[in-house]
């Protein structure tokens, strides 16, 4: 245990390394997101809940309300006011009375608007800093609606785009980010040391992995940012495969003579020495632990099966068009339960193989008390 105490810390040591260089990559990245435009009517299926079907004119994408709408924006940096500016117009025949729309983040109110005419007019809205567990803020509007003769649909206002600004200071990551940065950088590093590499590639290729999601959030913050955890899911459900894998059938340790890395005492030996050389020490040298061949399809079979766990992950995330077949489910199901069984047979056995020689020894001992 105590051989092992300066390796699990300097493990320790080199996940905390990797946790702060992907908060900071990520902080950087996350600082070029802003201003955030979203083109309501366009790519907004992540944005746009509870609206009509997006609609399109010659000059603008726009989605009228149904009088109970929220947009889902990526959340403003931490502690620091945001400007919500949202362009919108009554968009109803001149005979409806003007529109009234009450709008709220995160369920505190932030303004009453009317609309009186067809204009397409932008709306300037100060956000209080407000922090939640959540990737986004969530912006309702509710209105009034009408319904036309020749439109069946509860018709609010329309909207055609909304601009996210911090009013000033530091942008720094909100909490659900940071949270979601760190446990990148952590499953980062776990993942390539349960693989075998060492501390240094494996720090390398967490910071490098958190470069590439803050390159990403940076280029394209309205594709990425809704799906950091998703990034998470992937990371984390590849340690449990690997974690489950090595469970089943564990790594072998191998030795190949003919370095010094380990020296072993010279042997007496009888008789001469049929080359007329005299015999030195037998070195070998101990590589990490790695995969037998004959285990290679365990380690296949459990890595294929990581994939329904990631739609299942999906799907708690809310994608849409993901699902499981039945039979994935109940054959997944049996095959958990038989995994879950072997890896107890194999405790419990290697449980007995170690206490083998201590029943032995207390055995004998006692049938020489009984003998004397």
């Amino acid at each position: 245990m105590t051989r092992r105490l300066p390796s699990l810390r300097a493990d320790l040591t080199a996940a905390l390394a990797a946790v702060m260089a992907v908060l900071v990559l990520m902080a950087l990245g996350y600082a070029a997101v802003w201003p955030l435009a979203a083109d309501v009517g366009g790519r907004d299926q992540r944005f746009a809940l509870g609206f009509n079907e997006a609609e399109t004119s010659p000059a603008v994408n726009y989605r009228w309300t149904d009088g109970d709408s929220t947009l889902a924006l990526p959340r403003p940096p931490a502690i620091t006011p945001a400007v919500l500016a949202l362009r919108l117009q009554n968009g109803r025949p001149g005979a409806q009375p003007p529109a009234q729309v009450t709008l709220s983040a995160d369920g505190r109110e932030l303004a009453n608007l009317e609309l009186r005419d067809n204009l397409f007019r932008t709306y300037h809205v100060l956000v209080p800093p407000q922090e939640r567990l959540d990737w986004a803020l969530r912006v309702r509007l509710q209105s009034d609606s009408i319904l036309l003769a020749a439109d069946p649909r509860p018709l609010g206002v329309v909207l055609d785009r909304a601009t996210l600004a911090p009013a000033g200071g530091i942008p720094l990551p909100p909490a659900a980010l940071a949270l979601w940065a760190a446990a990148l950088g952590a499953l980062g590093f776990v993942l390539p040391r349960l693989a075998g590499l060492g501390r240094t590639p494996s720090l390398a290729l967490a910071a490098a992995l958190g470069a590439l999601v803050a390159a990403l959030v940076a280029a394209m913050p309205l594709d990425v940012l809704p799906f950091v955890q998703r990034f998470v899911g992937a990371a984390a459900i590849g340690c449990l495969g690997l974690v489950t894998a090595r469970l089943i059938a564990p790594p072998a340790q191998t030795e190949d003579e003919g370095s010094r890395t380990t020296h072993l005492p010279e042997m007496a030996t009888q008789g001469p020495n049929p080359a007329g050389t005299a015999r030195g020490p037998r070195s070998f040298t101990t590589r990490p632990p790695s995969v037998k061949g004959e285990h290679l399809p365990i380690y296949m079979a459990v890595a294929w099966w990581m994939m329904p766990l990631f739609q299942l992950f999906m799907i708690w995330d809310q994608a849409p068009g993901v699902g499981l077949a039945p039979q994935t489910l109940w054959i997944g199901g049996g095959l958990l339960t038989t995994l879950a069984a072997l890896g107890l047979w194999h405790m419990l056995a290697g449980r007995r193989a170690a206490l083998g020689p201590q029943h032995a020894a207390l055995k004998a001992h006692g049938s020489a008390l009984t003998a004397q």
